[in-house]
């Protein structure tokens, strides 16, 4: 797949698994992917042992912010991973709204640059792994970030 990631895909209202990790979208994530309701996982990609498989956006070329929007997916259980595309600036608050997911949280590699939102402490139900590596945030690690213990 290339191109923009369609904002039609916000309309597929009873979907659970989104993945469109590893293609060539470019351009912006759409707000219109919060709309989704029902989505509880990120798709197969890699497989945790004992867990789901994950993908989601990541290994694309997508640019830009993280939509706040994002932080609707509330009954997002597995793995939400942006990692490997050129997005920009910080992660919303609202990502924090998040925190039935279970499984994996990363945004590593890409050009994130401001502070940490302490709201991602909210997603300490996390077993695998929390990931913003290779990033450019230079403020201080959150606190609030402690809470993920698992």
């Amino acid at each position: 797949l290339s191109g923009a990631v369609p904002s039609q895909f916000g309309l597929m209202a009873s979907a659970v698994t989104f993945n469109v990790a590893g293609n060539s979208l470019q351009y912006h994530i759409p707000t219109e992917l919060g709309s989704i309701e029902s989505l509880t996982s990120g798709g197969s990609t890699d497989c945790f042992e004992d867990g789901p498989c994950v993908g989601f956006l990541r290994y694309n070329l997508l640019a830009g912010e993280v939509p706040t929007q994002l932080g609707a997916l509330t009954l997002f259980g597995g793995g939400f991973l942006l990692a490997n595309n050129d997005l920009t600036s910080t992660l919303p608050t609202e990502l924090g709204n998040l925190s039935e997911m279970t499984h994996a949280f990363g945004v590593d590699n890409n050009f994130f640059s401001l502070a940490i939102p302490t709201e991602l402490g909210n997603l300490a139900k996390l077993t695998y792994f929390f990931s913003l590596n290779s990033n450019s945030i230079s403020s201080p690690i959150p606190t609030q970030l402690g809470q993920l213990v698992r």
